[in-house]
């Protein structure tokens, strides 16, 4: 058993996935999870009453990343459930993160357009990732449409809904 923090949130994700199943009786559920850290919430989502039909889950932290693709690998009865180690953008390029536990930090991106990072590599703690707008992954959903999309990013939430245009207008 958890600690009473851990058990709060985890009931609180319970609550909310029960409070929104009603309005999903009787449907697939496509679920995209945009910072998809260990897949707590992903487990959540599964372990849920939601029919899931095809989940996303994206992590740009390549070590979380590896947490996530055994948790992941574990769930066989969804029928399509993908994953990748990705950051979620509203450019395609590379982003800058600094790993903060199992956490991490996008501190600066750059477009595919320009050449590099620049003369300064890389300090302990910060690497570099591949990032890609939502739009870019969007094809992997049933006419092109997410029914939940959840975006935990450690503040790049704008970036990642500035690059999501196409999926949120649809």
């Amino acid at each position: 058993m958890g600690s009473p923090a851990v058990m709060k949130k985890q009931n609180s994700i319970d609550a909310f996935l029960y409070d929104i199943e009603p309005f999903f009786h009787g449907r697939l559920v496509s679920y995209a999870d945009v910072g998809a850290n260990c897949g707590a919430t992903f487990e959540a989502v599964a372990r849920s009453e939601l029919a899931l039909n095809r989940v996303l889950l994206l992590e740009a932290n390549q070590r979380v990343y590896a947490k996530l693709e055994k948790v992941a690998a574990i769930h066989t009865t969804i029928p399509d459930l993908r994953w990748q180690n990705v950051a979620v953008s509203d450019v395609v390029g590379s982003v800058r993160i600094k790993d903060m536990n199992d956490m991490s930090a996008i501190i600066s991106s750059i477009d595919a357009d320009e050449s590099d990072w620049g003369t300064e590599p890389p300090q302990d703690g910060f690497f570099d990732v591949e990032a890609k707008p939502f739009d870019d992954l969007i094809e992997f959903f049933p006419e092109n449409r997410v029914s939940i999309m959840k975006i935990d990013v450690e503040g790049h939430e704008l970036a990642v809904l500035k690059g999501a245009k196409k999926a949120l207008s649809e």
